[in-house]
């Protein structure tokens, strides 16, 4: 049996259902893979998959199968779940509440960031909780929608025929009129054309001039008016999608931290490791400038009560250090060479970080069909990083490794995580405001402290200006170490 998929939602009201859509997973055809589901950030249950999605589910511990389109099945005493059949397969699930049958209502699905391969999300019925999604789920908000129809041809009054009200002459008459008040909006329109073709032609001659002349002050006083200069630039600001909202922003790193822990939780062990296995070079190809020393984080990973900490500071670190404005490593190669140049330029001028935002946000816009749409397909650049960072890590992470778990689940899962994390940082880079992490906040090793997943700040906003003191989506967690 394959290492449990954690799967999380939340539901409000009891009445309402939960649902988890289900995707095959790389588990032999008889057996399952074991999925925990969660209600209000707690889990409530406990099921397992069979392969293919197909069969159904499996409920411990009397191995009670439920088939899609089976009636309503009871776990313990307070659960209902129930099969959907459809392709995808879902399991919807909610607390256990009399004569409640499970509705699934339509609704619409807007993607905000390119998920990995592995697809579970949480249903429109429920209210999405940011910071409660397993590793591997994609990142969409579902909502759902009320249908509102008007009446049927068959409801709606028959009219009644014009001729019996009208005579003759009246319609003649209303004919006319249309006639003679078409014609004058047409010559009305074609005056305008007119006036603005005799315009064009006149500012053509310093359109040219604009764009052929070398920069310099005596040039750049005769161009374009500002107006026009103004007019251009919301005109290619309304090809642009508009900004992600704060709660995208903060519910996605809020998964990704939740999707680490979640990893090291499930895959590594707490018992002792023989210290021959660990190499200090290891944990030095994690990044560098981290804030603590190498020796010190060898330490961490070799105290059992400061393991699992330390290795989700050590996943985070990896990835996060790739994302940061200075690094760039999990974004398209092609993307990464043209910014570097720009990004390294140190400059508080508020018109240098719109003009880069706005760079940003186009670039982004044109290479959405790529790295968007059609996310980690085979010619996607960025999974040669992707493909050197988990192997960094799991050089790093295999000596603490569960043995029960299979070693290949573990490194997809890992896999899953920095391709989300790749996601991110391609949303990051599409927006027009500046972002930089905080790993320092409320953090000292010499008071016993540790940071293990770092606070995004925005340090721009979509004008250029610099915010002071940075904004911050997320709080940095930081835990208290027992050596």
């Amino acid at each position: 049996m394959s290492a449990p998929n954690i799967v999380e939602s939340t539901a409000t009201k009891s009445i309402e259902w939960a649902t988890v859509i289900v995707t095959e997973q790389a588990v032999d055809p008889g057996n399952a893979y074991a999925t925990t589901l969660f209600l209000s950030d707690s889990p409530v249950a406990t099921v397992y998959v069979l392969a293919p999605t197909t069969n159904g589910i499996m409920i411990p511990p009397n191995n009670v199968t439920i088939s899609p389109g089976s009636p309503t099945t009871t776990i313990g005493s307070n659960i209902l779940v129930s099969v959907k059949a459809g392709s995808p397969v879902e399991i919807l699930f909610q607390t256990a509440v009399p004569s409640t049958t499970p509705v699934t209502p339509p609704s619409t699905t807007a993607s905000l960031i390119a998920s990995p391969t592995l697809q579970t999300s949480v249903a429109a019925v429920v209210t999405t909780d940011i910071n409660s999604v397993g590793p591997g789920d994609i990142l969409s908000v579902s909502t759902a929608i009320s249908s509102v129809s008007g009446p049927s041809p068959s409801t709606q009054p028959k009219s009644t025929k014009a001729s019996a009200h009208l005579s003759a002459a009246s319609v003649a008459g209303v004919a006319i009129g249309c006639l003679v008040a078409g014609a004058l909006l047409a010559g009305f329109i074609l005056w305008i054309c007119c006036g603005k073709r005799r315009t064009s032609r006149k500012s053509d001659p310093e359109t040219h001039a604009l764009k052929i002349a070398p920069y310099g002050k005596e040039h750049l006083g005769e161009a374009i008016p500002p107006e026009s200069g103004l007019t251009s630039a919301k005109t290619i600001d309304t090809g642009l999608s508009q900004p992600l909202e704060d709660k995208t922003i903060s519910g996605e790193i809020s998964r990704i931290s939740n999707s680490i822990k979640n990893h090291v939780q499930s895959y590594y062990h707490a018992g002792h490791v023989d210290p021959e296995l660990i190499d200090h070079d290891d944990i030095r190809m994690l990044g560098s400038n981290m804030p603590i020393s190498v020796e010190t984080l060898s330490a961490l990973l070799d105290s059992s009560t400061t393991r699992e900490l330390a290795l989700r500071f050590c996943i985070a670190w990896a990835i996060i250090s790739k994302i940061q404005k200075h690094s760039n490593g999990l974004l398209p190669s092609e993307v990464i060479k043209c910014l570097q140049p720009m990004a390294s330029v140190s400059c508080e001028a508020k018109a240098h970080n719109a003009l880069l935002g706005r760079w940003r946000a186009m670039t982004a816009a044109l290479l959405e069909p790529t790295y968007v749409r059609n996310a980690f397909m085979a010619s996607d650049s960025r999974n040669s990083s992707i493909r050197a960072t988990v192997g960094v890590l799991d050089n790093v992470l295999q000596p603490y490794a569960n043995s029960r778990m299979e070693n290949d689940q573990r490194r997809h899962n890992l896999e899953e995580i920095v391709k989300r994390a790749a996601a991110f940082a391609f949303a990051l880079f599409s927006q027009p405001s500046s972002w930089d992490f905080d790993w320092r906040e409320k953090q000292s090793i010499g008071s016993g402290e540790l940071c293990i997943f770092p606070a995004l700040l925005q340090v721009t906003d979509e004008t250029g200006e610099f915010i002071r003191p940075p904004r911050p989506f997320n709080e940095s967690v930081v835990r208290s170490l027992d050596i």
